[in-house]
């Protein structure tokens, strides 16, 4: 089975879990990224080969070719998309903290 991650925020650490589950976990695949920064999120994709750039958090989680959301935020967003990703009925990995 393959898990099909999404990953939100493509900063630092962000970058790293992006390239890991493009490449480095078995039986998981990126399907889709989003980042705040277009620019980054696009060049992240095409250096990747990932399928889809979203807009949005919002957009990500709603994707039915997404099964869980790794939360590369900043901490203070981390609680609000873990709800609404759980609420979507999505596998969550959140950097920490969870919540400030």
């Amino acid at each position: 089975m393959t898990v099909r991650f999404g990953v939100i925020g493509l900063g630092a650490i962000g970058s790293v879990h992006a390239a890991n589950l493009a490449s480095r976990i078995p039986g998981a695949t990126l399907a889709a990224v989003t980042d705040i920064d277009s620019a980054l999120a696009q060049a992240t994709a095409r250096r990747l080969g990932v399928p889809a750039v979203l807009t949005t958090a919002a957009d990500l989680i709603a994707d039915p070719a997404v099964d869980a959301v790794v939360i590369c935020t900043p901490r203070d967003t981390h609680a609000p998309l873990v709800i609404e990703a759980a609420a979507a009925g999505k596998h969550i990995f959140s950097e920490k903290p969870l919540a400030c």
